[in-house]
């Protein structure tokens, strides 16, 4: 899914920064709603784009976004419904 805030010139080329925003939060908005199905009262509230300044400012949400997608995946292997992909020395 494209919600990186660093790689949003890459997901949409030639978007100017305020469309940029407003993707990256339609995105987060996305993960976030999904999230909440795992996560009873799960409250991350979005900014509104026109009030964001600057793609950085999005940055602590993208970065809470990842911390609750990690969360949800360690629940998911600890109930024994996803198994780890790799080898006895790394997996993922």
């Amino acid at each position: 899914m494209p919600y990186k805030v660093s790689k949003s010139r890459k997901y949409w080329p030639g978007e100017p920064v305020s469309g940029r925003i407003r993707n990256l939060l339609i995105e987060f908005t996305t993960v976030r709603d999904a999230l909440a199905q795992a996560f009873e009262g799960l409250s991350l509230e979005l900014p509104e784009p026109t009030t964001v300044k600057s793609l950085s400012a999005l940055k602590r949400y993208a970065d809470a976004l990842d911390a609750l997608v990690c969360a949800w995946v360690g629940i998911e292997y600890l109930a024994g419904c996803n198994v780890p992909l790799g080898n006895d020395d790394a997996a993922i």
